[in-house]
């Protein structure tokens, strides 16, 4: 796969049915909007570039929206986090783990086992781990290479997991 566009993951809006409208910045530095399907793959090769070139990126911006318009497209809420760093720790009284930023309000508050101690540290990690994913996604996309079979399973991979991190709503528990 060959990418001439320099793809921002931060300038990704998704919208309700798995749409996702991208702004991409060319080679001649103009701006393009590309359309992707979630589900299938957020690869220049496999989205639509929809619209015109923009000058800018605040241009762009406000044509994606217009185009996000014309389609009847909503968009799906980015939810925001706590800032890193996040650790893992035990509550004063040594019955809980909790885990929270350095100041400020405990995220998750977990009864103590070997299990649980893990899925503690995973959890404090975890805006450490999507930082490194979106710039991971954003450097092998930006690079324009051959990628192998098993080179495109784990982006796309990546990709599905940083859009679930993001983006899916949070489903109530079926018992």
């Amino acid at each position: 796969m060959t990418n001439q566009a320099i793809f921002e993951i931060e300038n990704t809006k998704e919208y309700q049915g798995e749409i996702i409208l991208s702004i991409a910045q060319n080679p001649q530095n103009w701006y393009e909007i590309w359309l992707y399907n979630s589900t299938i793959s957020t690869k220049k090769k496999d989205g639509i570039r929809v619209g015109r070139t923009y000058d800018s990126k605040e241009e762009a911006d406000k044509g994606r929206d217009k185009i996000a318009t014309i389609m009847g497209l909503k968009p799906v809420p980015v939810s925001s986090y706590i800032p890193r760093p996040w650790f893992a720790t035990r509550s004063n009284n040594g019955n809980t783990l909790l885990v929270k930023p350095i100041l400020g309000q405990i995220i998750c508050e977990i009864y103590p086992s070997e299990e649980q101690e893990q899925n503690a540290r995973l959890i404090a990690a975890a805006p450490e781990l999507l930082e490194c994913l979106k710039k991971m996604l954003i450097e092998f996309a930006s690079h324009p290479v051959e990628f192998t079979e098993m080179d495109e399973k784990i982006m796309k991979m990546a990709e599905e997991v940083l859009v679930k991190a993001m983006y899916h709503p949070i489903h109530p528990l079926e018992l």
